[in-house]
């Protein structure tokens, strides 16, 4: 009696599995079937029979499945076919074209299945990935679109700051000219339209010029070769020497380390951060520090000073171009220099941010990626 009652709960227990088994392979939003070696469809679910557009189960079983196949995928279906019926799990995109003509994508993932029999049919359960494919595929395209925008945008800058370079120099040129050989006829007024007009243009070819510099950085190459940090922090303290002496700046910098990087581009990177150093100070004379920390994967650089700082909340507008803190009168300069900045080591894979407080001075921060010359 007790073995009778085991068994009878093994059936039942039996029972419920199979009732949800089937269950599940009834609704699942997914197509479920079974393969034979020569292709024939031997079962399909529900939702396998909407992919393919039949209107009932005697439409596509017993039917060779390759016909469902589209016929630029069915040499590699077949190929597939055959290694799953081999033992060899796969998985497969390719496409089908339904009853109706309707061609969509699909993912398989399948598995061989022995039967009593001796025979090995293959099962698998295949989703309809067409819109997701086509989504990647119009990302890619707009990806591709923005990129080929970018770069014309990049172009017209770099080609509209060039041309206009000339333009301006003979507009200064022609005022100052007109100034010399006039200067005894100009009345008052009129020697003040021109040095207005004089200074405009000059502040206009030097956003020119900055703006030159800023498209050649966004269209480098990224050429990296070894860097002697300390070698070149001395040219630049050399090209800006007698800024430093007007402002009768103090700088100590640490030793440095070599690093992988656009020479060019990080002497940019260096002689901009303590230009801004020496403009932006208070009625002490600039106190400037280079430092650097070794990290585990890079090199963090900073440039600390004593001048008269930022606001907190403002520190993120710095890096914006064209974005000033201050009037022209107050500190002369484009607004460029510090998105230059970014952009330089951006190219670098690194990170610049600043630390700072209104009258306590400011701290940059730079990461530059250790690497070798070969990556």
């Amino acid at each position: 009696m007790k073995y009778e009652l085991e068994r009878q709960q093994r059936e039942e227990d039996l029972r419920e599995r199979t009732e949800h088994l089937s269950t599940l392979i009834e609704t699942t939003p997914e197509c479920i079937k079974t393969v034979a070696p020569d292709g024939t469809l031997l079962q399909m679910n529900p939702a396998g029979l909407d992919m393919v557009e039949a209107g009932s189960a005697s439409d596509v079983i017993d039917e060779n499945v390759y016909d469902l196949i589209a016929p630029d995928h069915r040499d590699r279906f077949r190929e597939f076919n055959e290694r799953i019926c081999q033992d060899e799990e796969r998985t497969l995109e390719f496409d089908i074209i339904g009853l109706e003509g309707t061609r969509r994508h699909m993912e398989t993932h399948a598995a061989p299945l022995h039967k009593s029999d001796g025979t090995t049919v293959h099962v698998a359960l295949t989703r309809d990935i067409t819109e997701q494919v086509e989504r990647e595929e119009q990302l890619e395209e707009t990806v591709t679109q923005l990129q080929q925008s970018n770069d014309r945008l990049k172009q017209f800058a770099y080609a509209a700051s060039h041309d206009l370079q000339e333009p301006l120099r003979m507009v200064s040129s022609y005022l100052q000219l007109l100034e010399n050989q006039y200067k005894d006829d100009l009345d008052e007024d009129a020697q003040e339209y021109i040095d207005f007009a004089v200074n405009g243009a000059d502040r206009m070819r030097a956003m020119v010029d900055d703006l030159l510099a800023f498209s050649r950085v966004e269209q480098a190459d990224g050429e990296f070769e070894s860097v002697e940090c300390d070698a070149l922090l001395e040219r630049v303290m050399n090209d800006i020497q007698v800024q430093i002496e007007e402002a009768n700046a103090e700088i100590t910098v640490q030793s440095l380390p070599t690093v992988v990087s656009d020479r060019s581009q990080l002497e940019q990177l260096f002689s901009n951060l303590v230009s801004n150093a020496i403009k932006y100070r208070g009625d002490d004379p600039p106190e400037i520090d280079i430092r650097v920390e070794e990290r585990a994967n890079y090199w963090e650089f900073s440039v600390v000073d004593n001048g008269i700082g930022i606001d907190p909340d403002k520190t993120d507008r710095i890096f914006e171009v064209f974005k000033r803190l201050h009037h022209e009168d107050e500190y002369p300069g484009t607004g460029i220099g510090l998105s230059l900045c970014q952009k330089i080591v951006e190219n670098h894979g690194g990170e610049i941010w600043v630390d700072s407080e209104p009258g306590e001075g400011s701290t940059f921060f730079v990461t530059l990626p250790k690497r070798t010359a070969e990556s």
